[in-house]
């Protein structure tokens, strides 16, 4: 076993990070099996999987006022935003924190994208937004980290 990543095994574990779905759950193991050392795969995975905050954050705004204003997506929209906004006492009750733990939490659907959606939904500011989102995925990179590497077991 190798000690450390080459390039394009770097490059593959930070794209993967960067993927939806897979995001850190797949990426720190990833780097685990090109033999990287726990904090290579922390700061490769944590660093590939922040690039999207901001930009799904601003791509969602423009996408939602794009479909209003074509009424392509128009029903779908309003629909989510109708469910969310429901929830809306519960989120800005938790705000920060429930966003930062929803991130936190690696679980499938539980990452960056869709923290950065629901953040958008529910019109939690875009400046405090991103510093749960980044938190939480701090956190979440802890955690499957210590997962991967065997000191964190879960039964």
């Amino acid at each position: 076993m190798q000690d450390g990543l080459t390039i394009n095994e770097t490059l593959l574990v930070f794209f993967t990070s960067f993927l939806p779905y897979l995001e850190l759950r797949g990426a720190i193991p990833l780097a685990f099996y090109y033999g990287a050392r726990p904090w290579q795969a922390f700061l490769i995975g944590v660093t590939g999987n922040l690039v999207p905050i901001i930009p799904v954050m601003v791509v969602l705004s423009y996408l939602a006022r794009w479909s209003n204003k074509y009424n392509i997506f128009y029903y779908l929209i309003k629909w989510i935003q109708r469910k969310t906004r429901k929830q809306q006492d519960k989120v800005h009750k938790y705000g920060f924190w429930g966003l930062m733990f929803f991130v936190a939490v690696p679980l499938p659907m539980s990452g960056i994208w869709t923290g950065a959606a629901v953040a958008y939904l529910l019109g939690i500011k875009k400046r405090h937004a991103f510093i749960a989102l980044t938190f939480g995925t701090l956190i979440a990179g802890i955690l499957v980290t210590l997962m991967t590497a065997g000191i964190l077991k879960i039964w």
